[in-house]
């Protein structure tokens, strides 16, 4: 599979469709692969570990989502290349990497500051625009994804039993 999008990629002129499919099937399996290795813990169950996966990957494309659009608003990006997928791709390896390697937490926010960086570097390379521009956007980013996670925590929380699926207790306050 990976000769045949080298292959599509590299040797061939391909049409920005189906670059974008490829694109986007990346993405989203990239987005899978992390939401399965932050949302397991030894005491939680399948099924409550697979719809927290699926709600997770939601959460991370529609912020990807969002950051697509507002460079193509602003005129900075024309949806050819993959750029967002190598920002994810740089931001997802520590996500990927601290459960496998259980790195200490406090060691953790380092990792991602760094890789962070590294994909801000990506972007600010392939669009050749300012830092400060990736960072506003990536703010507000943030803030579309954590007002997106609220209506899907409480639809998760209404599948969960109709689903049959046990959800972790709610600490009281």
């Amino acid at each position: 599979m990976f000769k045949m999008i080298l292959n599509q990629i590299a040797f061939r002129k391909i049409d920005i469709s189906e670059y974008a499919k490829l694109s986007s099937a990346g993405v989203w399996l990239l987005f899978l692969f992390v939401s399965i290795s932050t949302s397991y813990t030894p005491e939680t169950t399948l099924g409550y570990w697979a719809l927290s996966s699926i709600f997770g990957a939601l959460a991370v494309y529609v912020m990807y989502l969002f950051l697509a659009f507002w460079f193509k608003k602003r005129g900075l990006w024309d949806g050819n290349g993959n750029m967002f997928g190598l920002f994810i791709t740089s931001s997802a390896i520590d996500i990927l990497f601290i459960p496998a390697l259980m790195i200490h937490p406090a060691l953790a926010g380092l990792l991602f500051i760094i890789s962070l960086t590294i994909g801000i570097n990506a972007i600010r390379g392939a669009l050749n625009i300012k830092i400060s521009q990736i960072l506003i956007a990536i703010l507000i980013g943030l803030i579309v994804a954590v007002i997106v996670m609220i209506p899907l925590s409480i639809i998760m929380e209404i599948i969960a039993p109709v689903l049959g699926i046990e959800l972790p207790p709610v600490p009281e306050m």
